[in-house]
């Protein structure tokens, strides 16, 4: 939680803020599911919807192999991390810079890290 919201609420309103309001969440499923905390989005201003990606194991990767079907004929789509915090604001300059084809957002500070072994790593040339 940060400021009575969970990190993932956090980012749904971000989204809704930037007039994103059609929103795919995909998760694993269990016994405390997202959809049972966060309902149909109405209290965000936003309809979401839920996918399981049962190959979670697998890596981050997988999630948006999950949400294929969903996200098919679709131009666009912002992928986000639901437990991450970032500025809002970093939605709207991609989403208003219409030059822009694929946009991969990281933070190079890693020295905060508490666990780099669990942090998603790339490549950068």
């Amino acid at each position: 939680m940060l400021g009575g919201l969970r990190l993932i609420e956090r980012v749904i309103l971000a989204f809704h803020q930037h007039s994103v309001d059609d929103i795919v969440i995909v998760g694993q499923a269990d016994g405390n599911s997202l959809a049972d905390r966060l309902g149909s989005g109405e209290k965000y201003g936003v309809r979401l919807q839920y996918v399981e990606n049962k190959d979670w194991e697998k890596g981050i990767g997988t999630s948006l192999n999950a949400a294929k079907e969903v996200l098919e004929g679709e131009d666009r789509f912002l992928l986000s991390m639901a437990d991450h915090w970032y500025e809002p604001k970093i939605i709207g300059e991609v989403l208003n810079d219409s030059s822009l084809d694929s946009v991969l957002c990281v933070d190079k500070n890693t020295l905060d890290y508490q666990d780099i072994a669990e942090a998603t790593k790339i490549y950068v040339e």
